[in-house]
């Protein structure tokens, strides 16, 4: 009886065994097997063809051309023409006076041959000076000096004459010097009467009695000095018989002019002496 019931235990165990068995591979472990969702269908990329059986993709595109920054903020546009630097006219140049002669300074002058240096025949006849005779004044004179000092010259309506120091001095006050150069203390002379003055302006207007153009080493060192007043106008004469050299000296005028008398040096030394004679 045990026999019987041994056996009949051991035909239904091996009767489930085979029943397991027979059951799916996904079911090991007591995990049932679901189905797997699938992802949403994506559009497939374009091709150009298969290599292979498989599918080549296109090659990205890229452009050659770049998009332009925008124009930094006051700058001109790159298509636009850039107008070039305003050039603005430059100052006129500064008219320096050339310093007065004094001690200490050559006097050169235009080398002998010069344009301004011609001989006066060989220059045209300028229009005489207003109320001056036509042959008063040498045309290289009325160059040279002008008509305004011409004018003054001619027909002063009062001639001093002073001892003056040899070198310029602008500290002295100007009443006290004539052009820089300081009047020396009771350094006034005679007045020139009217037959001197006469044969001054006679030397005065007349081309022989300079040199011009020629060039002279010599230190311009004044003894005495002219003042020639017309109304509220003068002009001051220099002389410097050290280098035998007339300085001109407008006082409506920044530049002097200088020149030789070497010709008439012996006439202008006379009237030096009779002006001072004393000394």
């Amino acid at each position: 009886m045990r026999s019987e019931h041994f056996f009949f235990i051991l035909g239904m165990s091996l009767l489930l065994m085979s029943a397991c068995s027979a059951q799916p591979s996904g079911s090991e472990g007591g995990m049932s097997s679901k189905p797997v969702p699938l992802l949403d269908a994506q559009p497939a990329p374009s091709t150009t063809g298969s290599v292979d059986g498989k599918t080549a993709q296109e090659p990205a595109v890229f452009s050659n051309t770049t998009t332009p920054l925008p124009p930094a903020e006051n700058q001109p546009s790159p298509t636009s023409p850039v107008p070039p630097p305003q050039k603005t006219a430059p100052d006129p140049a500064v008219q320096k006076s050339p310093p007065r002669a004094s001690m200490g300074e050559a006097v050169p002058r235009p080398p002998v041959g010069s344009e301004e240096t011609q001989p006066a025949e060989n220059q045209p006849r300028p229009q005489p000076c207003e109320g001056m005779a036509a042959d008063a004044v040498s045309p290289r004179v009325q160059d040279f000096l002008t008509c305004k000092v011409i004018q003054i010259l001619a027909k002063p309506d009062l001639v001093q004459s002073f001892r003056v120091k040899p070198d310029s001095d602008l500290s002295v006050p100007e009443d006290q010097r004539l052009g820089n150069y300081p009047i020396v203390p009771n350094g006034e002379g005679a007045k020139p009467s009217a037959e001197q003055l006469k044969e001054l302006q006679s030397i005065l207007f007349s081309d022989k009695s300079y040199v011009f153009g020629a060039e002279k080493r010599c230190f311009f060192r004044p003894e005495m000095g002219l003042h020639f007043v017309k109304g509220r106008d003068a002009v001051e004469v220099l002389f410097s018989f050290e280098c035998d050299l007339w300085l001109f000296i407008h006082k409506g005028e920044e530049k002097p002019k200088l020149e030789d008398f070497d010709p008439v040096r012996k006439q202008l030394k006379d009237l030096h002496k009779s002006l001072f004679p004393t000394l």
